[in-house]
């Protein structure tokens, strides 16, 4: 699944661009912030590496493709772990704990047991009386 994802990641002209610019104007603003810290090596540094890629990628944007591939590979499994976390932590941290206190409650959220006894197991509900405001304003 998420090989496949990575597979078809679109490496297209346009989307070389958008990224050179992109990580260009970056690591010009980096390079800016460094030269305000007066980190000058730095600043330098990031202000000729920004001009490289904003200069590939209206020259050569094709140069940027085996960079944004790994870019994007990186995002892809980022995207993969960080969702299964906060997945988990919502979990874990929310519907636990909501579930916890029912049960100490003495909540059932479900009705599990079955009496074998019953000829049906079909609950009936009282019937609400449908009016035309009720269907206007559904939830």
């Amino acid at each position: 699944m998420i090989i496949e994802e990575i597979k078809n990641i679109k490496s297209e002209k346009s989307d070389l661009k958008k990224f050179g610019l992109l990580i260009g104007a970056i690591l010009l603003l980096g390079s800016l912030y460094l030269l305000w810290k007066q980190q000058h090596t730095y600043a330098v540094a990031g202000f000729i590496l920004g001009c490289v890629f904003a200069a590939l990628a209206f020259v050569r944007p094709v140069v940027l493709k085996p960079l944004h591939k790994a870019w994007m590979a990186m995002a892809v499994i980022m995207g993969f772990v960080m969702s299964r976390i906060i997945v988990a932590v919502v979990f874990y941290g929310m519907v636990t704990p909501i579930g916890l206190v029912g049960r100490l409650a003495g909540k059932k959220f479900l009705e599990l047991k079955i009496d074998k006894t019953a000829a049906s197991h079909w609950i009936r509900r009282d019937q609400a009386k449908a009016e035309k405001s009720a269907y206007e304003r559904q939830f």
